[in-house]
């Protein structure tokens, strides 16, 4: 039950952050001239499709996402298109998902957290239970199950790399959770208007967790 508990935080962890604008987020403003230009419908397809058939290769979606949202026009349709109702066969990828996440996050003791973290954490659960159909009538949309399924890859990604099961993570190995979440945060930041998480204001999370990491960081260098 630990285990899955920790599997469940972590889920929520990756739902909730986000990083900080960067300077390509100042240069889409420029548009494609800048950034170069892309296959607009295209690379909106290949997302679609995958998010249908159910996604099987994390980093494709991710860079596809990525690409997108380096052209403003480009995002805007992808958005249009990830903000549509799920199909069936879509929801089906995470539906056992959500439904167990749903209860997972049931036990997590949300007065754990740090006070400006809570209420954050409560909305992002809530998005997750509407998802699986527990609050209020909602119909998942095509980011929603993108949303899901990539959170899903990249816990199992980090559970796999072994990351932390020697105790507290080491220096190099929180550089390298930095470097793989970098690209997966920004596409959530990309879709995440698409998806039940749309109104989330991750500031609080993203301040409480840098704070725990210079206490952590000190906490060792003391040791």
């Amino acid at each position: 039950m630990a285990k899955r508990s920790i599997t469940a935080l972590l889920v929520a962890a990756v739902l909730l952050l986000i990083p900080s604008c960067d300077a390509e987020s100042f240069l889409r403003g420029f548009g494609a001239n800048v950034l170069g230009g892309i296959d607009s419908e295209e690379t909106v397809n290949q997302i679609n499709d995958m998010v249908e058939q159910g996604i099987t290769n994390y980093d494709e979606l991710v860079t596809q996402v990525v690409k997108a949202s380096r052209n403003p026009d480009t995002e805007k349709k992808l958005i249009d298109t990830l903000s549509q109702e799920a199909s069936e066969q879509a929801v089906s990828t995470i539906e056992r998902t959500v439904n167990d996440l749903s209860g997972q996050l049931d036990q997590i003791d949300a007065s754990s957290l740090p006070a400006e973290v809570q209420s954050v954490a409560d909305e992002a659960i809530s998005a997750v239970k509407k998802i699986a159909g527990t609050e209020g009538d909602y119909n998942p949309t095509k980011g929603d199950v993108a949303i899901i399924q990539a959170a899903m890859s990249l816990v199992e990604m980090f559970q796999d790399s072994g990351i932390g099961q020697n105790g507290s993570p080491s220096s190099a190995e929180i550089e390298q959770l930095i470097s793989t979440a970098n690209s997966a945060l920004r596409m959530f930041n990309t879709i995440k208007s698409s998806t039940a998480f749309r109104n989330i204001d991750l500031n609080p999370v993203i301040d409480a967790l840098i704070a725990s990491a210079n206490q952590s960081s000190g906490e060792e260098v003391q040791a």
